[in-house]
Order: C-alpha cells, then structure tokens, then sequence
C-alpha cells in the first residue's frame, strides 16, 4: 500500500526491537510487533515510549491504542514495559489518567502462540511482563469460549499455531495455522 509506514525502533544494550506498521487503508490500521519500552533513552537520545506514543492513533475516549499487538515471544526483550504503558484487562476498567502519568494504550486485539499456556518452571523462566502478557492472553480467549464468538475491542484474541495438547482445538475462529494468510485485522 502506498504511504503506509513502518517504524524500526532502536534497540539497545537493555531492549530488544519493536516495530511499528501504520497501513494506509481506510481506518489506518496499527500494528505493534512487540512490546520494547525501558525506562532510559537508547543511545542517550530516543525516548522510545514518547516516539511511540507520537506515532498511535487515539480513539474516540481519547485512549491511544494499537489495533493489534503481536507477540513474538515472550523473553522480557520483547515484553518490556507492557504493564506499565499498556492496558491490560477488561475495557471497562481502563483506568483515568493519573496527573503527570501517560494514559495507558489499548490493545483491540492481542495475538500470541499458542504458548503462552505454557506456564513458568525452572528451565522456563518467565519475566514479569511475560507473566502479565499470559494472563492477559488467557482472559480474552476464554471470553471467546464462553461463547463461542468474536469479542468486542479490547477482548479480541487471536492464537497462531495449534496447540500439541488439544488446547486450541474448539477455537477455530480464533486460532490460525503458522501458514495461514491473513486478511483481517481487529476483525
């Protein structure tokens, strides 16, 4: 597409790379590839959450948001900073912004492995965010086995790749094989 954008964001010696992509349809669809927010400027200079922030899109309750935040893996690189820029549970408890605070971005929709099941043990070691991002994972897939059917914004998940254990079986509209094209975003 014409004048869509992508933004590489620097990566330095405490985070790992973050993408931003801005297609140039007709809702501007945004798309975060990971999640790589410290709290000190790569190379002394980028303040990678304000270069962010000056790249989302607000909506109409003046929430910035992504329509789709995808996971890559969930070492601490690629998950740094989504507790504390990201709204992570239900849309109606987004939270009012604190003075001198950054309101929190809203995620319409979450893609992931099908791994974040797997839990945390000693030879899998799982950081903070990674823990968050799970939880956070599994509370809008069970919101789409309760009923069966596409939730809201901010309730959304999507699964890429079939779980070995059966646990992505019943969730068809949700869950996509790792070859799969896709041609939707947040639905």
């Amino acid at each position: 597409m014409a004048n869509s954008r992508v933004t590489f964001f620097p990566v330095g010696e405490k985070n790992g790379g973050m993408i931003l992509i801005r297609l140039n349809d007709k809702d501007k669809t945004t798309i975060l590839i990971d999640s790589s927010i410290g709290a000190d400027k790569i190379a002394g200079y980028c303040d990678v959450n304000q270069e962010l922030r000056s790249r989302l899109p607000v909506d109409s309750e003046d929430r910035p948001y992504v329509d789709a935040f995808i996971l890559t893996h969930r070492d601490q690189d690629h998950l740094q900073g989504i507790q504390t820029h990201f709204h992570l549970g239900s849309p109606e408890n987004y939270p009012e912004q604190k003075k001198n605070e950054d309101k929190k971005i809203f995620i319409r929709e979450l893609w992931s492995s099908h791994n974040f099941w797997e839990p945390a043990s000693t030879e899998y070691v799982l950081c903070d965010d990674a823990k968050a991002f799970n939880k956070e994972m599994k509370r809008r897939v069970s919101l789409f086995e309760v009923n069966l059917t596409i939730q809201a914004e901010g309730n959304r998940a999507i699964i890429v790749g079939k779980d070995p254990d059966g646990k992505t079986d019943r969730l068809g509209d949700i869950n996509f094989n790792v070859s799969d094209t896709f041609t939707l975003i947040n639905n």
